[in-house]
C-alpha cells in the first residue's frame, strides 16, 4: 500500500485534518485495487506454505479435502509439471528393451529374408505407435500417466498380435540341411542353430517380458511423480467430509488420485 505524505503534514489546518480522514477510508479501497492488479505469482506467494504442508501431508480430514478444493488451480499446474518430468524418457524406457530382444532374435542365422523384413516393419510400426503417444501425452488430461500406459499396452498387443501372424508353422529344421547322419552330427555340435534356442515362441515371451518390466518401471515413475500423498480418510465429521470430497472429484474429475476410504456419513 503506497501511504500518502501530503496527508500528515498538513495536520495544523482544519481542511488537512479531513483530508486526511478522506485519505485513510480511501486506503483500504486503494488496497484491494493494488492486490487485485498485483501479479499472479505475487498473489500465490502466501499460499506458497499451504502448499508445501499439503504435498508433506500434514492435513487431515475435512481441512485436506478442503484445501485441495481451495488450491486446485495450484495443485493442478504443478501435478502436470511433475508428471511432464515423469514422462521424460519414457519412449526409450519402453522401446530400448523390445529393440535388444529384437536385434538378439534377428541376429540368428537361418531366418527367411521376409520374415526379417515383416518383423522390422511390425517393430517400426510399434516405435512409431509409442513415440506418437508420447508426443501426443497431455500431463494435464493424465495427471497420472495411467491413460498413456493403457495406450502403450494396447499398441504392444497389437505388435505382438502381428508378430504371431508371421510365426512359421513348423519348427525350424526345414531350414536346417540334412544330407548324412554324420554330416547333421557335426553341424549342430560345431555351429549350435540359433532357431532351436531362441525360437519364435521363446522369442514372443522373451519380447513380453521385457515389456511387462518397462511398463511397470514407468508406472512408478509416474507414480513417483505425484505431488500429493493419498487422500486421508474423514476425521470425525464424516457429512462435512463427504460433501467436500463429491466437490474435490467433480474438480479433478472423479476418484483417481484423491481416492478416499469410504465414508460414514452418519458420523
Amino acid at each position: 500500500m503506497q501511504v500518502n505524505g501530503s496527508g500528515f503534514s498538513s495536520g495544523t489546518h482544519g481542511v488537512g485534518r479531513g483530508t486526511e480522514l478522506k485519505q485513510q477510508k480511501s486506503d483500504p479501497v486503494t488496497s484491494e485495487t493494488e492486490a487485485s492488479t498485483a501479479p499472479a505469482s505475487e498473489k500465490l506467494r502466501p499460499a506458497h506454505g499451504v502448499l508445501r504442508l499439503l504435498q508433506e501431508g500434514h492435513f487431515k480430514g475435512v481441512a485436506d479435502v478442503r484445501l485441495r478444493i481451495n488450491f486446485a488451480d495450484e495443485l493442478a499446474a504443478l501435478q502436470a509439471q511433475s508428471t511432464r518430468a515423469g514422462a521424460e524418457g519414457g519412449a526409450a524406457t519402453i522401446l530400448e528393451p523390445a529393440d535388444a530382444v529384437i536385434e538378439e532374435f534377428l541376429g540368428q542365422e537361418g531366418l527367411d529374408e521376409t520374415l526379417i523384413t515383416s518383423i522390422q516393419e511390425a517393430a517400426q510400426a510399434f516405435r512409431d505407435a509409442v513415440n506418437g503417444l508420447f508426443d501426443a501425452f497431455d500431463p494435464a488430461a493424465d495427471s497420472g500417466g495411467s491413460d498413456l500406459a493403457s495406450a502403450i499396452e494396447d499398441a504392444f498387443q497389437a505388435f505382438v498380435e502381428a508378430l504371431q501372424e508371421l510365426a512359421p508353422q513348423e519348427g525350424p529344421e526345414e531350414v536346417v540341411p540334412v544330407e548324412t547322419p554324420e554330416e547333421t552330427t557335426n553341424e549342430i555340435e560345431s555351429e549350435p542353430i540359433p532357431t532351436e534356442e531362441f525360437g519364435f515362441g521363446e522369442f514372443i515371451d522373451r519380447l513380453s517380458a521385457a515389456f511387462e518390466e518397462a511398463i511397470v518401471e514407468l508406472r512408478e515413475s509416474f507414480q513417483a511423480a505425484q505431488i500429493l500423498p493419498e487422500l486421508s480418510g474423514p476425521n470425525g465429521n464424516g457429512g462435512a467430509y463427504a460433501k467436500f470430497l463429491e466437490i474435490l472429484n467433480g474438480l479433478t474429475g472423479g476418484g483417481g488420485d484423491d481416492a478416499a476410504p469410504s465414508v460414514d456419513t452418519a458420523a
